[in-house]
């Protein structure tokens, strides 16, 4: 694709509830986004008419996010929900990404991200060629060697 081919856009207005330093849940029941499709046989893919450059959406979103970090591993996951009132409010938006990472010894380190994101509006074709919703489900994995080279201290 090409840049803002989709992009998204959000702003809102709501509480941010810190109870600790690893969670935060944020209800914010003013959200506004604009998906941006600069690609026009992309536009009915994103939930956006063919000559439609920008989808506005109005509705509440909450975020729930929970970080662990310890001496050697650390795990990030945030939660994102959305509800578009102007249209369909009961299909709920889903974006979760999750993040952990361990250290294995002095020079490896392994992280694993995951990313799934439910979009009603996002249509995805088949192996028959046939759009609909979908869940979208991204994984990456990756090891990082680190050796340090000279007198570098903390």
């Amino acid at each position: 694709s090409r840049f803002l081919a989709p992009g998204y856009m959000t702003l809102a207005l709501g509480v941010d509830y810190k109870p600790n330093s690893m969670l935060s849940v944020n209800f914010a029941p003013l959200t506004g986004n604009l998906v941006i499709v600069d690609k026009p046989e992309l536009r009915k893919k994103y939930g956006n008419a063919e000559d439609q450059h920008v989808r506005k959406e109005f509705g509440a979103q909450l975020k729930t996010e929970v970080k662990v970090e310890r001496k050697l591993w650390k795990m990030q996951t945030a939660l994102t929900l959305f509800s578009d009132f102007l249209d369909k409010p009961q299909n709920i938006k889903v974006l979760w990404d999750v993040n952990a990472s361990v250290v294995l010894n002095k020079y490896l380190s392994a992280t694993i991200r995951t990313n799934l994101i439910y979009d009603d509006k996002i249509l995805i074709a088949d192996k028959n060629g046939d759009l609909a919703p979908r869940i979208q489900f991204k994984e990456i994995f990756s090891l990082t060697f680190t050796y340090l080279i000279g007198n570098y201290t903390k």
